[in-house]
């Protein structure tokens, strides 16, 4: 009997399409400098299903190590991800698993179970405020969480 394995992934875009329109010209300058740039164009909250994750793993190049769309290449590699997520990418090699991991966009929030409405309401203060590195933080830990890695819990 041959096996079938059965993605299942669905996503709301529910803050990143609020928080693109608090943004200053600044921040939105900052954050496009970075792999997730294109996240700014979520202009709506979007509901997406399986079939999304379907298609990015139907265009996806193990070869070329990136995403094939229409005649256009669009690289992804482990430096992407680690920008994405606010890890260093020189340096000493850090276990994922281990009980304490410090992190300075962790710092940023007070409660030891950090929600996706956490990011969300952290990142609102940040906007108005002076410290555009820690609003791009923020910005790509949303859209991490919300768009690429959601979960049901919110965490």
């Amino acid at each position: 009997m041959e096996e079938q394995v059965y993605a299942r992934h669905s996503c709301r875009t529910k803050y990143l399409a609020h928080v693109n329109t608090l943004l200053t010209d600044v921040q939105k300058t900052f954050i496009q400098r970075t792999p997730f740039g294109w996240l700014l164009s979520i202009d709506v909250e979007a509901k997406m299903s399986r079939t999304l994750l379907i298609e990015l793993c139907s265009r996806w190049s193990e070869r070329r190590g990136g995403f094939e769309v229409r005649s256009v290449f669009i690289p992804f590699t482990k430096l992407d991800v680690c920008l994405g997520l606010g890890v260093r990418v020189n340096g000493d090699m850090f276990k994922l698993f281990k009980e304490e991991v410090d992190c300075y966009s962790r710092r940023l929030f007070d409660t030891n179970d950090v929600t996706i409405h956490h990011v969300y309401e952290e990142l609102q203060k940040h906007i108005k405020g002076d410290e555009v590195a820690d609003v791009c933080r923020l910005y790509l830990l949303l859209g991490l969480t919300e768009f690429l890695f959601p979960n049901r819990g919110g965490k």
